[in-house]
């Protein structure tokens, strides 16, 4: 049996001290790591699920706006084959379908559609011999 002197005792127990130390403050390094790693992944997990959402989000409104256009386009095409002898026709203006497509009324594409039908209403009647003021509309004698 091999005697170890009080010494080589005392620091062979004091490496041992020391390496156990070492591993576990090693230990608690890499589980913090791996939390924040678990944390990053949960993130991950929160990231892609909020891209999802607004990919379908975004397939939705698409679907929504080209459902509109067509709506549109139909209305277009009713009105062009509608025509009056006249040409006179109110086709729908760009403002409109820009509408359509974001989803929301806008007033000042609304009142500019209005606008332009207004006058070319205004129109239609001066060519037939009305005089339109701002309160009544008169006729115009020859």
């Amino acid at each position: 049996m091999i005697t170890m002197s009080k010494m080589e005792q005392e620091e062979a127990e004091s490496n041992l001290k020391i390496m156990h130390e070492f591993l576990h403050c090693l230990r608690m390094q890499k589980l913090e790591e791996l939390n924040e790693i678990h944390n990053d992944l949960q993130y991950i997990k929160e990231d892609i699920k909020a891209v999802e959402r607004h990919r379908i989000e975004l397939y939705r409104a698409r679907e929504r706006c080209s459902i509109k256009l067509r709506m549109i386009s139909d209305d277009y095409n009713v009105k062009t084959s509608l025509m009056d002898k006249h040409g006179m026709l109110n086709i729908p203006e760009v403002h409109e379908r820009k509408d359509a497509c974001s989803g929301s009324d806008s007033q000042v594409g609304i009142s500019v559609a209005r606008k332009r039908r207004v006058h070319s209403q205004v129109s239609t009647l001066s060519k037939f011999g009305f005089h339109v003021g701002s309160e009544r509309v008169f006729i115009r004698t020859f």
